[in-house]
């Protein structure tokens, strides 16, 4: 038990539940390859809650920053600064608790652009209970090219695949930007139509499918560990140059021929220096081990994998140089509930 200042605290971490699970996507590649327009810098977290006191009710705000190793190294409490004299290693929560709690965390990349956002709430939070935040990426602005000098007030915009969104249009210019940032995250293909107010149509399409999104880049290891909606996740190298994880569920859902099947779905953001990858996978069923490149563009070519050796529930495999990576395990049984060990590192 600490203190700071007059608030007797408990260390609160936000860790992630694993197990299996059912994607939540419709892709889980497309989120994995937006996950990596981003990488994470630091973490903003406020907690709000409302406490009973008898007849009164005490209002708590904690706001705090946590850098890249997901410890607290900026806090207020109340809008008061508490000076810390070391990063901490969790939320400060008093010792009997909180009551209506709601925690709002958002990942913010080195330039300052919210790449993903999550929120959890509860009826009471207990001091040294875990925290489940689930993060979810957010949508660009999309600019569409219009006719310039057309009458905002004769324009008519529809989109569908998303509940919450917004346009606006510059008659100079000539751009509809379509704003579906605050919106719930949809689940596949979001499609836009623009008329004009005799019903003509200007335009139609979709909208980039989590182009310019982030997912939450956490060390599995720390007390801070986003959960991600997409059920992807991703494998930090780090400076050892591999990583390793066992127990992993099937929990992804991706697309082969025009049908979506289990997967699990792999991230990896760091393979410094223009590296080769080993990925080696065990698990009683036969899978696939499916590698694609990363590019700023936002594509993701499957590239040609080296096979290592094999045999009853392994395999190994390497690849051409790349910068970042998703992987893709498919299980050849698609009814498999086997669970997986993966190990990555770079391969010189």
């Amino acid at each position: 038990m600490k203190k700071l200042s007059l608030l007797v605290v408990g260390i609160v971490g936000l860790t992630a539940v694993l197990g299996r699970a059912q994607a939540n996507y419709t892709d889980s590649e497309a989120l994995a390859q937006a996950s990596l327009f981003h990488t994470v810098d630091h973490y903003s977290v406020t907690l709000q809650s409302s406490t009973s006191l008898g007849a009164t009710w005490q209002n708590t705000i904690i706001q705090a920053m946590l850098d890249q190793n997901l410890t607290v190294t900026n806090l207020s409490v109340n809008s008061t600064n508490i000076p810390l004299s070391k990063p901490l290693s969790g939320l400060p929560i008093p010792a009997d608790g909180l009551q209506n709690v709601t925690v709002d965390v958002a990942a913010i990349d080195k330039n300052g652009v919210q790449g993903s956002h999550g929120r959890m709430s509860t009826n009471y939070l207990m001091a040294q209970t875990p925290i489940s935040v689930t993060m979810t990426p957010k949508f660009p602005k999309t600019a569409i090219q219009l006719p310039a000098g057309l009458d905002q007030n004769k324009i008519n915009v529809q989109v569908s695949g998303v509940n919450g969104w917004g346009w606006s249009y510059d008659p100079v210019t000539g751009l509809l930007t379509i704003d579906t940032s605050w919106g719930d995250v949809p689940t596949g293909i979001v499609v836009y139509t623009v008329t004009d107010s005799d019903g003509g149509k200007l335009a139609q399409g979709t909208l980039p499918f989590f182009l310019g999104s982030s997912g939450g880049n956490a060390d599995p290891n720390s007390v801070l560990n986003l959960h991600n909606a997409g059920e992807y996740m991703a494998m930090l190298l780090g400076t050892n140059g591999y990583n390793y994880v066992n127990g992993l569920a099937y929990d992804s859902s991706v697309v082969r021929d025009g049908t979506n099947v289990a997967a699990k779905v792999i991230t990896v953001p760091d393979i410094a220096n223009q590296s080769k990858l080993y990925v080696y996978v065990s698990s009683q069923d036969d899978v696939t081990i499916e590698v694609r490149k990363w590019s700023a563009t936002g594509q993701m070519q499957l590239v040609q994998t080296t096979p290592l050796y094999s045999g009853s529930g392994y395999q190994a495999v390497t690849t051409p140089y790349l910068d970042k990576a998703v992987i893709t395990v498919i299980p050849k049984n698609p009814s498999s509930n086997d669970s997986l060990y993966v190990d990555i590192s770079r391969w010189y």
